[in-house]
């Protein structure tokens, strides 16, 4: 019994991890495994040291183009376990990199912040808060004046809040989405207040300390509610960014193209109805183009390609001398359509088939041949071949 946890453990991280490709970082080199491209379309563990007064570290993945003030593609954190001394970091990136394509990185690293600090934090937000507030309520004769509409008010405290917590991350994964719609609430009834209410809850002071008095408290209230939302974060246990490495123009590794080729047998309905059906049927020969790739598109649109090909013997129709049906391109019936895989390589084929009857009265009226459209179907097997991507 005593070795059945150290199995199930090694189970459970197996399980996790064994869909992730191991990547070193070199802090120092600001490189991947020692400036080797990354694994494409897979998840990646990433792995490098941490120092001991670190418990936070973040990678943000970018595309290669732009400044660092744009949002970044994924976002992923390793926190430091309890009472745990490692020097090392185990971040899983559950985001697949598209390959022969580059990418840039910035590895942040987290310290936390003691006492006085989270203290000096709340007081410097605090005070950007209300100054902001102080300059955003005019004062009329009877009602209280919002320099800017409310959307934009609450544009502007959620930014400056974000702004302040820029660099600062909580161990407890909370983040500031916004202030509340109470917040917003609270800004309409200010802007609807009546000053003349004042004088009843201010008695001995004349008509105007008493308009002052009352704005002063509706503003205070205000800063109340918006001091206790922001502290549901300031209070948690936060890290502050002690170092970065930011990684330009990373490459991934080179990836190849699928393309099948496509072996089967199909029937085109050439004309007729019900009671006198011409089907023309053959093998057929094509090329196959997949809508998506496994490792980022949608199952349905993995397993779905574009075909296109020409079948390998030319139909006949209904007609007394049973005209022969080629097609414009190569003398043989050419098709254009969907397939789609029903199981490993089988596929299922639908679509269009180009015809051309060769019009005999054409050889004396000048009319040529007549090229004509109709549906198709079939089954057929897809060979895979890769083609190698050149940059």
């Amino acid at each position: 019994m005593k070795y059945l946890f150290p199995i199930l453990f090694f189970c459970c991280a197996s399980s996790l991890f064994g869909q992730h490709k191991a990547v070193s970082f070199d802090y120092e080199k600001a490189a991947f495994n020692n400036n080797q491209p990354l694994p494409a379309e897979t998840h990646i563990l990433l792995q490098g040291k941490a120092p001991q007064d670190v418990n936070y570290v973040e990678i943000a993945v970018y595309n290669d183009k732009g400044s660092e003030k744009r949002l970044p593609l994924y976002v992923a954190a390793w926190k430091r376990p309890f009472d745990k001394l490692t020097t090392e970091f185990n971040l899983p990136i559950n985001y697949k990199l598209r390959g022969s394509t580059e990418y840039d990185f910035k590895i942040s690293f987290f310290r936390p912040i003691n006492a006085a600090e989270q203290q000096a934090l709340k007081t410097q937000l605090y005070q950007h808060l209300d100054a902001y507030l102080e300059q955003t309520f005019g004062l009329s004769k009877s009602s209280i004046q919002l320099n800017r509409s409310n959307h934009q008010v609450m544009t502007d405290l959620n930014k400056i809040v974000k702004t302040g917590l820029k660099h600062y991350r909580s161990a407890a994964n909370i983040q500031f989405d916004g202030f509340s719609d109470i917040i917003k609430q609270t800004l309409r009834q200010i802007e609807k207040a009546k000053l003349s209410k004042g004088k009843f809850l201010f008695l001995g002071k004349s008509k105007d300390e008493a308009r002052i008095e009352y704005r002063k408290k509706l503003i205070a209230d205000l800063k109340t509610l918006i001091h206790g939302e922001l502290d549901q974060i300031l209070n948690t246990n936060l890290a502050k960014l002690s170092d970065s490495r930011y990684i330009n123009d990373y490459e991934t590794e080179k990836t190849d193209r699928q393309l099948s080729i496509q072996l089967g047998y199909g029937g085109t309905y050439v004309e007729g109805d019900f009671s006198n059906l011409s089907i023309g049927s053959s093998a057929f020969i094509g090329l196959a183009f997949p809508l998506g790739k496994r490792a980022f598109a949608p199952r349905i649109l993995s397993n779905t390609a574009i075909t296109v090909g020409a079948y390998v013997n030319n139909f006949r129709d209904l007609g007394q001398n049973g005209n022969d049906l080629s097609g414009p391109i190569f003398k043989r019936p050419v098709y254009l359509g969907l397939s789609h895989k029903l199981y490993q390589f089988i596929y299922l084929n639908a679509g269009a088939t180009f015809l051309e009857e060769a019009n005999t009265a054409g050889q004396i009226s000048g009319l040529g041949s007549r090229v004509y459209v109709r549906p198709n179907f079939g089954i057929s097997v897809q060979i895979n071949l890769t083609a190698k991507l050149e940059r």
